[in-house]
């Protein structure tokens, strides 16, 4: 018997059986709620279904097929058709519920709005969760995703109104992202969501590079960090072709970075814990030092409700970034004309990219105090002399200096 049959296939029956019972676990409890009304079985039944009717797609063909073809999209389509009948049937009910969603965000919103940590926070784990924090640990609650996203746009209008870190570019992205990604209105199928993403070099869910700046000066082969698996490494180095690349002419190869991208875009957690398994048996072989102590966040399936403050992400560090490069886009093109000897198309871009250029030296400084401490991370990963221990302290302390450092790039 090979290993798939033996292994491989039973898991996945495994994990569909436990996917069906938890589906069917709230049918069945209605059902029997509806039978204890008196309610006879046919009509029970059809209740119990209408809870949530996912066999449901429409008439459209575009529809069906999209439905088929992208994750959760017609789950999204009949959770929003079930809040439409229930809006229909009582709309006095549902704007009591909606309207207690966004209080409860809009509360939370005027808790920490003035709390480092909160300001922090990535956009897309905002529209996702509802966050709050005990002392030295925060607890992040997923919000319900039709009902959430209310919630999500009653705490984003507030923040435009109120706060100068809420542009108006980023409020329309917020709410690009609640309809595209919340709300899993994206028509692009799966199969070709993650390759897009390569060739954007951006992750549509988060929002951020995929390689970082300083990662995409070096060969593909050599684009990693310490947060990349040693099988990504081992085949990046294989220079297996970047089919986004192939299907236009070019020969460019895998970057590691870009293969756990694609293992997590195609496989999902499945992915994510293969690859962190394999590593923990091929990592000491290759004596590349201790791993750094995970971090409460790092821990399996915790980590997505608990994580220790301060957190290592920011969402000001991607914030530098785009800004240093849509600065060194201006300046670039400044140049190019002053090259050209085109004056007066230089003195056009002085006068539309003002702001922008005005930024460029603060801007550049930021970024290279940001590039040292890089350097400094990359030693602490890479060192072969520090315990695991000694490794998450530096690099807890480390990632908190270059958070500060980036937190100026936010001003307009």
């Amino acid at each position: 018997m090979c290993i798939r049959d033996r292994y491989v296939r039973p898991a996945l029956d495994a994990y569909n059986e436990l996917g069906d019972r938890g589906e069917q676990i709230n049918r069945a409890a209605l059902y029997e709620q509806m039978r204890s009304r008196g309610m006879d079985h046919a009509e029970a039944a059809f209740w119990a279904r209408d809870l949530m009717d996912f066999s449901m797609s429409g008439k459209w063909a575009a529809i069906r097929t999209v439905a088929q073809t992208v994750p959760f999209f017609n789950a999204r389509l009949q959770g929003l058709y079930k809040l439409g009948r229930a809006g229909k049937q009582d709309i006095r009910r549902l704007g009591y519920v909606l309207g207690a969603v966004s209080l409860a965000s809009l509360a939370l919103v005027l808790a920490y709005e003035d709390d480092d940590d909160w300001k922090r926070r990535p956009d897309h784990d905002r529209n996702n969760y509802w966050w709050f924090k005990i002392g030295e640990k925060a607890f992040r609650v997923p919000k319900p995703f039709e009902i959430g996203a209310v919630g999500t746009i009653a705490e984003r209008g507030y923040e435009l109104m109120a706060s100068d870190e809420m542009t108006g570019a980023r409020f329309g992205k917020a709410m690009r992202d609640i309809v595209m990604s919340q709300l899993a209105m994206n028509p692009v199928p799966q199969l070709f969501k993650p390759m897009m993403d390569i060739y954007a070099n951006q992750d549509s869910f988060t929002g951020r590079d995929i390689e970082s700046m300083s990662l995409q000066r070096l060969r593909p082969e050599d684009r990693y960090d310490a947060q990349t698996s040693e099988v990504a490494r081992f085949l990046g180095g294989l220079g297996l072709p970047n089919p986004t690349q192939l299907i236009m002419g070019r020969w460019e190869a895998l970057s590691p970075k870009q293969m756990d991208f694609l293992a997590r875009g195609y496989f999902s957690w499945l992915g994510t814990m293969a690859t962190t398994a394999l590593d923990y048996g091929i990592r000491p072989m290759l004596d590349r030092g201790e791993r750094p102590d995970l971090q409460l966040r790092e821990v399996f399936l915790v980590g997505n409700f608990v994580e220790s403050l301060p957190s290592n992400s920011s969402r000001y560090v991607q914030q530098l970034y785009e800004q240093a490069r849509e600065v060194e886009q201006a300046y670039a093109s400044y140049r190019e004309r002053l090259k050209l000897g085109d004056m007066e198309g230089a003195k056009a871009i002085l006068a539309d990219e003002a702001e922008t250029l005005r930024k460029r030296p603060a801007v550049e400084r930021l970024v290279r105090a940001e590039s040292l401490i890089n350097v400094q991370i990359q030693r602490v990963q890479n060192s072969g002399e520090l315990s695991g221990e000694e490794k998450r302290n530096r690099l807890d302390s480390l990632y908190e200096r270059r958070n500060r450092i980036a937190e100026p790039a936010m001003i307009h």
